[in-house]
């Protein structure tokens, strides 16, 4: 006799919020405190290099995993202010780090280029922030909790003035500037935010993963204030929950009878082909961003420039592509993750 319990969909199960929080412990945690002590041994040992080209570009190269699915493309082609957000746009910042390499602009203007440089990083601060805001309302799902539009204002605006805190780490050489005026609002402003975010976390019901999550990506940031060298490592939750809520939109997306569809579909017939492609283009992207400081012909130099665009590519499809206010995006990938029907307005405030 059949089982009458539903099976539970993806982000139901224990496992994929376990890998997620797993990866703080195992990863970001130990990363960051031996970055904070001892820099020299992540260097000498290459586990640094080795975590970044595992777990880091092997995330950002699993954008085009979504974007070259053949529902997707339709959808980005569906109107004329689609195609300029997810297909000019896309193409013109690879021409433009292209341009940007090929003429050799950072030399010839270096004021603009510092101008260019920290609003780059700024939109990577903010891509954190706003994925950790959004996979917070996954968690909360998840409990059922009940969550107003108060309580998500909360969040967002605690993860907001982190991503303001590590952009004045930034801008002081990459240290914690302990004694600014600045720093000392923000640092305050974050610490009511916090605390009250946690207040409205347990009275909404998010339940001890939820506050776990939010905790960790709490400290994640902490260390990244505290010392931007150590970004990349507090970015392991960041990488492994991309990794993770990934999963069912590679291996479980119904795929139509395009050419692209039958490519992914001989892609995702094993999972070890897959990955093991993942992390050789990986590899490649490693090598070629070794490159950025060599001198090379005109023509290579454009070819390998091509691959300056790929992290701000990821950033900004990513704050798109994961818009579970807009109906297509609810209508075809909450129902890989949640069983039950999502109303329209839970997540609102949810968008990268």
């Amino acid at each position: 006799m059949a089982s009458s319990v539903p099976a539970q969909k993806f982000f139901e199960r224990r496992e994929p919020v376990l890998f997620i929080l797993g990866a703080f412990f195992l990863l970001g945690l130990p990363l960051c405190l031996v970055g904070a002590t001892r820099p020299w041994l992540l260097d000498r040992s290459h586990l640094g290099t080795l975590y970044f080209i595992l777990v880091g570009n092997t995330h950002f190269l699993l954008t085009f995993a979504l974007y070259f699915q053949s529902q997707n493309l339709s959808y980005f082609r569906s109107t004329n202010s689609r195609v300029l957000l997810y297909i000019a746009i896309p193409i013109f910042i690879f021409a433009f780090f292209d341009i940007y390499r090929t003429l050799n602009i950072a030399t010839l203007y270096p004021t603009f280029d510092r101008g260019f440089v920290i609003a780059v990083r700024l939109f990577n601060f903010y891509h954190f922030g706003r994925q950790s805001f959004g996979v917070l309302q996954l968690f909360k799902r998840r409990a059922g909790a009940v969550s107003g539009v108060w309580g998500r204002r909360v969040e967002n605006g605690f993860f907001f003035t982190l991503v303001a805190l590590m952009l004045v780490t930034f801008l002081n050489n990459g240290e914690l500037a302990l004694h600014s005026p600045v720093t000392l609002g923000l640092a305050g402003l974050a610490a009511s935010f916090f605390v009250t975010a946690l207040i409205a976390l347990v009275r909404s019901g998010a339940g001890g993963l939820g506050i776990a999550y939010f905790i960790a990506q709490s400290v994640s940031g902490g260390f990244a204030i505290f010392r931007t060298y150590l970004y990349p490592f507090a970015l392991a939750v960041h990488y492994v929950e991309y990794h993770v809520l990934m999963f069912p939109r590679c291996f479980e997306t119904p795929l139509g009878s395009q050419p692209v569809d039958k490519v992914w579909g001989t892609l995702r017939e094993s999972k070890l082909v897959f990955y093991t492609l993942l992390v050789f283009g990986a590899v490649v992207v490693s090598l070629m961003m070794a490159t950025a400081g060599r001198q090379w012909s005109p023509g290579t130099t454009m070819a390998l420039s091509l691959f300056d665009g790929l992290f701000v590519f990821h950033f900004f499809v990513e704050s798109l592509v994961w818009r579970f206010s807009e109906p297509y995006y609810r209508q075809t990938t909450l129902p890989l993750f949640f069983s039950a029907r999502v109303p329209a307005g839970q997540f609102a405030g949810a968008s990268r």
